[in-house]
């Protein structure tokens, strides 16, 4: 079998091929990677700010004075607002020491480590895996908290809410999206 030679024009030819689609690829490649880096960027920045939003409106609720029963509704409701959204979110609420000890135990999930740990220190906690975004915010005695809590002095730690939002059906949504184009 032999192999016909290639003019110069020809083998020009394959090369500027290659090379452009090479070229194109690369440049599909990085702007998707780019893009989708933005979305994930932007996403964690509404996840952050929609927690945020939650958690100070939980701590002004319950600087009305409210019942467990009324901030359970209050849950219940912020769920059906989100409940046509993109993202999966649940909120939980856990009382600390400070908390049972006046008002007895409620019906909580189980405390992670994470959530102990906030108690303890006070701190607050976020964490982003597989497009799962999770906020622990301490919630702190303020001087109207006092009212209530009567065995609490400004700064203790009176309790945790928990906030996940998980994204990963809507980066799915995104790289199907991407990647059919």
């Amino acid at each position: 079998m032999k192999f016909k030679a290639f003019s110069i024009v020809q083998t020009f030819s394959i090369i500027l091929v290659i090379f452009l689609g090479f070229l194109f690829f690369s440049f599909n490649y990085f702007l998707f990677t780019y893009i989708k880096e933005s979305y994930v960027k932007l996403s964690s920045s509404a996840a952050k700010a929609m927690s945020n939003q939650i958690y100070k409106s939980m701590v002004q609720i319950m600087k009305e004075g409210i019942s467990r029963e009324e901030i359970t509704r209050f849950l219940k409701d912020l769920k059906n607002i989100y409940k046509d959204t993109a993202s999966e979110f649940e909120v939980e609420l856990y009382r600390a020491n400070k908390v049972i000890e006046l008002f007895g135990k409620v019906s909580e999930s189980k405390k992670s480590k994470e959530v102990l740990e906030v108690l303890k220190t006070g701190e607050g906690f976020f964490s982003e895996k597989n497009y799962l975004f999770i906020y622990i915010y301490p919630i702190k005695a303020e001087k109207t908290c006092l009212k209530c809590h009567v065995n609490a002095r400004e700064s203790d730690i009176l309790g945790a809410i928990k906030i996940k939002i998980n994204l990963k059906k809507s980066f799915t949504d995104l790289n199907n999206k991407l990647f059919t184009l």
